[in-house]
């Protein structure tokens, strides 16, 4: 049987990624600046995040085996990077090609955390980062199930009258095969949420990030003991929206017969909160280890 290598991208613009400073600047000498090379309103594939200052951070916590970073390095600018709290070597003039910052592999199959931190070497030194990408291990059996906003799958609340929208997409706005191109679900109550409970190893939400988009929390198989994850959707620039925005990831889930898995999210302010999708992968990992069976 053969086996699919399995990836996952997350875009410099994700709410995933967390970034200090917090504060979105237009000066990168005293934090991060988020722009967008486009000729129109969407950015996906034309976004990065840049800084020149000593000590600014980005970190994500993702579930895989590695991770790869590309964006580029100008002007003395160098960085650190830890996996787990655990320095990692960076390779001599990384990033200089323009592309890769960084490549760790070989990791155990599980939840990891990277952060990495400037080093400054000059007054117009940069980093710049375009994205990660996931590497969650080789697999057979990989099986993708897309979920539309629109779907009965899909539960919105609070009931009995949900506080959502439909509104429209963007000209040039891509989704997977089966999902509606033309609108999208979205709320600007704090406290709207939306439910869904499916099977499989790995989940995945997107929903277009803007200006206006702000924060939310998110819960998988949540229970009284459960702390919530808190993101932040809001681009830092105006007119400009990431419509393919990853705005929540989870891997090795448990998987197997009846094990069903449920998240939910919940609009944290009077900010609006989208959904496009949702992507479930279910899929036997043949390095790396796997997903665990229950």
């Amino acid at each position: 049987m053969s086996s699919e290598q399995l990836t996952v991208t997350v875009d410099n613009t994700s709410p995933v990624i967390r970034y200090t400073p917090t504060q979105v600047t237009n000066d990168s000498n005293t934090g991060w600046t988020s722009y967008c090379i486009a000729d129109n309103w969407r950015c996906d594939e034309h976004s990065a995040h840049a800084t020149g200052l000593d000590g600014a951070t980005f970190a994500f916590s993702f579930w895989g085996v590695g991770v790869n970073l590309y964006g580029n390095l100008t002007l003395g600018m160098n960085f650190t990077l830890a996996i787990d709290g655990s320095p990692r070597a960076i390779n001599p003039g990384s990033g200089q090609d323009g592309q890769t910052l960084a490549e760790v592999q070989g990791l155990s199959a599980g939840q990891h955390t990277a952060l990495i931190t400037t080093i400054r070497g000059g007054s117009q030194s940069l980093l710049t980062f375009d994205k990660a990408t996931i590497t969650m291990g080789s697999a057979t059996s990989v099986n993708k199930t897309y979920i539309g906003g629109g779907s009965s799958a899909v539960v919105y609340g609070p009931q009995p009258n949900p506080p959502w929208s439909s509104p429209q997409t963007y000209t040039g706005t891509v989704t997977p095969a089966g999902i509606d191109d033309t609108h999208y679900n979205a709320s600007d109550k704090q406290g709207a949420t939306f439910y869904h409970k499916f099977q499989g190893a790995a989940f995945f939400w997107y929903g277009p990030c803007y200006l206006e988009t702000g924060s939310y929390t998110v819960t998988i198989d949540g229970n009284a003991n459960s702390q919530p994850q808190q993101f932040n959707a809001s681009l830092g620039y105006p007119n400009r929206v990431i419509e393919s925005c990853l705005r929540y990831y989870a891997g090795g889930l448990s998987r197997g017969s009846g094990q069903q898995h449920e998240f939910l999210a919940t609009n944290a302010e009077n900010h609006w909160m989208t959904l496009q999708w949702l992507e479930v992968w279910d899929y036997e990992l043949t390095s790396g280890g796997g997903s665990t069976v229950g």
